[in-house]
């Protein structure tokens, strides 16, 4: 080697005490345990008798949180190109975000919903993407212009806004955040405990979704069993949910319902009718895309050409985020059977994309990614995802001693199912995807 030539370290790596670990690359991509996107961040110096803010990786999440990345960097891979036209400097420059402050404390309710009370302080770089959360889920989203217009009173830079935010039963952590008015760089993000002490009298209702394409706009993309799918999730979910919940309510939207207005339509029918105790499932069947550019996942309408871009025409985790936000059930989640249109991505963008959706939303999610391929060959007429989770509903061996199955247990079940299935019907592995975000214990369904 010459004395003219440098070497850089592939990658770095922290680990904590508690092994916590947070690993990144020279280009600011990085993986991390749940907890550990402190330990790392930039130093923003504010200017002369200013004091410095530092803000943690977590904040930059939608830009960096690349796994696969990491991976490709760990296997030697050069991935500078990734890195155009989102480094840390040009984020930067698009303008600080706001600091925000929950104005409300910690107290204890004797009803449905709680007054809460925040703060938003323009930092330099515009406010935009209000959001209130119940234990991570995202419960309440505000465009700047809703929730100006909304505003309780205006103090320099900050204004005070109030929402009315449903909280279950029990003791929950609300929190709250925003962004600058690009969207590219969160606020920091307060808590406080709210104890709802309000007696639930009825049984809880659960909530099911469906949207399902076999017959696209553009002949190509079709496939034989995403609605016969639906259906049959419907059926099983109705049976199996009897003895848990008061009323199992289905909706679906079927080939060309299937838009991006129609499902906000259909959200904010459902949302008037989901209380704060109930359960929601989304089931989404059709093709996908997981980008290999953007690390995210993008759902493909009816009306998405096969040649289309997907960032433009499809829908993407922000838009889910928005939908998902109407919802006040806390308990969710999202089931996910879609073949990846073209060529299938590699396992760790497929996991990236998930994690990066279920984190965004805030929503448990148990995914399916089969190779078009495979999604036209279907398994017993299903595709073979769907198939595994209705043989999970339907084998008693599942369900806990309580004779009641959780998400947890579905998760479980598929995780160790599916792989075997594929290998014996396709001779090739697909493993599943899960995103278990806070508590998925609770029951959808009851023998």
């Amino acid at each position: 080697m010459s004395n003219s030539q440098q070497i850089y370290p592939q990658l770095n790596l922290f680990i904590t005490k508690n092994n916590e670990w947070i690993a990144w690359t020279k280009e600011g991509f990085y993986n991390a345990s749940k907890g550990a996107e402190q330990y790392i961040g930039y130093h923003i110096n504010r200017g002369a008798n200013k004091e410095a803010e530092f803000m943690d990786v977590s904040r930059f999440r939608q830009q960096f949180y690349r796994p696969d990345l990491v991976t490709k960097a760990i296997n030697g891979e050069d991935i500078s190109s990734y890195a155009q036209g989102i480094d840390i400097d040009s984020i930067l420059n698009s303008g600080l975000p706001p600091k925000v402050e929950i104005l409300t404390t910690s107290h204890t309710i004797d009803g449905e919903s709680a007054e809460i009370g925040v703060k938003v302080c323009d930092n330099g770089g515009g406010v935009e993407n209000l959001n209130f959360y119940v234990d991570d889920k995202s419960i309440k989203y505000l465009s700047r212009t809703k929730a100006f217009r909304e505003k309780k009173e205006t103090i320099g830079a900050c204004t005070v806004i109030e929402q009315r935010i449903s909280v279950p039963s029990g003791r929950h952590t609300i929190a709250f955040d925003a962004t600058n008015q690009k969207g590219d760089i969160l606020s920091n993000k307060p808590t406080i405990t709210i104890v709802n002490n309000k007696r639930v009298e009825r049984k809880p209702n659960l909530h099911l979704l469906t949207l399902s394409i076999n017959d696209y706009k553009d002949d190509s993309l079709d496939l034989k069993f995403p609605n016969n799918d639906a259906d049959k999730l419907s059926s099983k979910l109705k049976s199996i949910g009897k003895s848990v919940f008061g009323t199992v309510n289905t909706y679906a939207l079927k080939d060309k319902q299937v838009t991006k207005e129609q499902i906000d339509r259909k959200v904010k029918e459902i949302a008037d009718r989901v209380k704060a105790d109930d359960v929601f499932v989304l089931y989404i069947s059709g093709h996908g895309i997981t980008n290999d550019r953007d690390g995210d996942y993008y759902f493909i309408p009816y009306g998405c050409a096969n040649d289309a871009d997907v960032t433009k025409e499809a829908i993407n985790q922000q838009i889910f985020k928005e939908i998902m936000s109407q919802i006040k059930a806390v308990k969710s989640v999202i089931l996910l059977d879609t073949c990846q249109s073209g060529s299938m991505a590699s396992k760790e963008l497929v996991s990236t994309s998930v994690n990066r959706f279920g984190g965004n939303v805030g929503s448990a999610i148990i995914a399916g990614a089969s190779s078009s391929q495979d999604a036209i060959d279907g398994y017993k007429q299903h595709g073979i995802f769907t198939y595994t989770i209705l043989d999970a509903m339907g084998n008693k061996k599942v369900y806990d001693f309580e004779d009641r199955i959780s998400i947890t247990d579905i998760a479980k079940y598929v995780k160790v199912v599916l792989p075997r299935l594929a290998k014996e019907a396709f001779n090739h592995e697909q493993k599943p995807t899960i995103y278990l975000n806070g508590d998925t214990s609770f029951a959808i369904g009851g023998i």
